[in-house]
C-alpha cells in the first residue's frame, strides 16, 4: 500500500487541477452551457468535475492494476504501452478536437488545458504500473 500512495497523491493533485481548469471555461463558453449544452453543466463546478476526474483515475487504476495482476512483467509492459498509445491517441484527439470544432475551441485555453492534463494522468498511471516491482512469483516466464 505505501508503494501506492505517492501515485493517488499526484492522481489526486491532478484531479483538482483538472476539476479547478474545466472551472475556468471562458465566459461565451459558460454561456453556451447555460442555454444550449445542459449535460456539460458539471464543468460549472470545481469540485464536482475534480470528483470526476478523480473517480475516472480510480477506475482506471483498479482496471490496470487487475488487468496487470499475478501477469508476468513482459506482459505487463504490453498492457501498458497499449494503454499508453490510447491516451496518446485520445490526447491528440482531443487537440484536434478542440482546434477544429468551433463550440469547443471557444471554451478557453485554460479548459482545454485540463483535458490534457487528464490524459497526462492516464499516462502517469500507466508508467505507475510499468515501473513498479512485481513480487517474484509474477515474474517468472511461462
Amino acid at each position: 500500500m505505501k508503494k501506492r500512495i505517492p501515485v493517488l497523491l499526484l492522481l489526486t493533485i491532478l484531479s483538482v487541477i483538472c476539476g479547478y481548469l474545466f472551472h475556468k471555461i471562458s465566459w461565451i463558453g459558460r454561456l453556451g452551457i447555460n442555454i444550449a449544452y445542459d449535460e456539460y453543466t458539471i464543468f460549472k463546478s470545481w469540485w464536482k468535475s475534480s470528483l470526476l476526474v478523480f473517480g475516472i483515475y480510480m477506475a482506471l487504476y483498479l482496471i490496470h492494476y487487475l488487468a496487470c495482476k499475478n501477469k508476468p512483467q513482459r506482459s505487463v509492459i504490453i498492457i501498458n504501452i497499449a494503454s499508453i498509445l490510447l491516451a496518446i491517441g485520445g490526447l491528440y484527439y482531443t487537440y484536434h478536437d478542440f482546434r477544429t470544432d468551433f463550440s469547443h475551441r471557444i471554451a478557453g485555453e485554460r479548459f482545454h488545458l485540463g483535458f490534457y492534463l487528464f490524459w497526462v494522468g492516464w499516462i502517469v498511471i500507466n508508467l505507475h504500473f510499468i515501473i513498479r516491482k512485481q513480487p517474484n512469483s509474477a515474474n517468472k516466464q511461462l
